[in-house]
Order: structure tokens, then sequence, then C-alpha cells
């Protein structure tokens, strides 16, 4: 990845999805459509998982369906989940995410900003704050709570989907 220093953090997440050009995710590159396995490799490695992010989009650019012009479904995160062999809880709605939050380590996000779905992961900073990645342009690695993120203009329809990873 020739971009490598803007697209990674300095601890490997892929916190900025605008340097990731050179990964064709379906009939797309990935700098437009490539969120959702962008997400899938920050939760893998959050959960402690040894993983490459070209390992991460091989895995769900085989599985994805519809030649990406609908991003990446919900089934494939969960079909790519299962077969990664990891536990996961699915909560839907802002309330019942913020809730149970507390109990989880870490988790993806999918939610509907400014009328684009987007997938996000996080990891825990600590008993309240997270670190979200490859949120959007200025919040690419940014660190909030919960309440914090869901009130940033995210919105309730379509319900906002969780895979969470207890702690």
């Amino acid at each position: 990845m020739s971009n490598s220093k803007q697209a990674f953090s300095a601890d490997g997440y892929l916190v900025d999805q605008n340097y990731t050009e050179e990964y064709k995710y379906g009939h797309f590159i990935s700098n437009f459509n490539g969120c959702g396995w962008i997400a899938m490799f920050n939760l893998l490695k959050a959960a402690g998982k040894q993983v490459h992010a070209e390992d991460v989009h091989r895995g769900l650019a085989e599985i994805l369906p519809y030649a990406g012009f609908l991003g990446t479904p919900l089934k494939t995160m969960r079909r790519y989940l299962k077969q990664q062999n990891i536990a996961y809880d699915e909560i839907k709605g802002k309330r019942k995410i913020n809730s149970a939050i507390a109990g989880y380590s870490c988790g993806i996000l999918r939610f509907l900003r400014k009328k684009e779905l987007h997938f996000v992961a996080f990891t825990r900073v600590d008993d309240h704050k997270l670190r979200f990645f490859n949120v959007y342009d200025g919040k690419e690695d940014y660190i909030c709570t919960m309440a914090e993120f869901l009130a940033d203009k995210i919105s309730s329809f379509p319900t906002v989907v969780s895979f969470l990873i207890k702690k």
C-alpha cells in the first residue's frame, strides 16, 4: 500500500479510507466503498487477532455480493465474522447499543450519516471512552463516549446496527 503512512495510524489501525484507492472492492475502489472491510480489519486487530489488511480485504471481496454496488451488506459482515470464528453480539438501535456498550471491548457500527451508510470500528480506551477509526474527514482516529458518537448527526433510520465483542 503506497499511501500507508496516511492510511494507517502509528499503531497499525486503518484510519483513513481516502488512501485505499489501491484496493479494488467489487466494481469500485475502496476509497469509495471499502468501509466494511476496513472496519472488519480494525475490529479483528482490536480483538487481538494477528491480521493483515490485504487478507481481510481479499476475504471480504471474495464473498461481496452485487459487485459491491450496495457496499458491504450486514449479511456479508456476519458471514465473515462466522468464518473467522469471532463470537459477537448483534445489537440494533442507538439506545440499546449505548445501554449495552459497557460490557464490550470493541465492535463495529453501521449507521447512516449525511445520506451515506458507513461502517466504523472502535476499541475501548477506558471505562467510558472509545476510539473510533475511519469515521469521516477530520475524525479518522477519534476518541469519545458512545453517547457522544451516536449524537453526532447519526440518523436513527435505518437502524444503527452493531457487532460487539465482549470484554
